[in-house]
């Protein structure tokens, strides 16, 4: 498990966790953590839900959660994430709607390989004006 004391650290703006065999769900209390400004969980065995409490950390510009074992949807709460820049979920079994991304409009790079979405990418990928990498690789959109 991911230490839950981690989240008393509330001046952390960098957590990077990636390729330490992590397993379960992720433990996080994002309600303390609202000055973090990366967070990379990528390469372990973490599983469950994306926190929707993760929105809580509006300053969040990096998420890497790839290579995981994440089941159920994108939270609707990442519509917050205004400043989101990079966000990479690939590798993992999430399904649902993408339509939470929608108002990541700062976003650079989306990486979403390699996941058990079905539904059609939103129609409206208009406000992506910075968007330079979109990984959609091994779904079934």
């Amino acid at each position: 498990l991911i230490p839950r004391s981690l989240s008393d650290c509330t001046k952390l703006k960098l957590l990077s966790l990636s390729n330490n065999a992590f397993s379960g769900p992720i433990n996080l209390d994002c309600e303390k953590l609202k000055d973090l400004v990366t967070l990379d969980l990528s390469v372990n065995n973490l599983n469950g839900s994306i926190p929707p409490s993760l929105a809580n950390c509006t300053g969040l510009q990096t998420l890497n959660f790839g290579e995981n074992q994440l089941t159920g949807e994108i939270p609707a709460q990442f519509q917050k994430l205004q400043k989101l820049v990079f966000l990479s979920i690939s590798s993992n079994f999430l399904t649902g709607s993408l339509s939470a991304l929608v108002e990541c409009s700062q976003l650079v790079s989306l990486i979403l390989s390699k996941n058990a979405f079905a539904e059609p990418l939103p129609g409206n990928f208009t406000g992506f004006t910075k968007l330079q990498v979109l990984a959609l690789g091994h779904l079934s959109l």
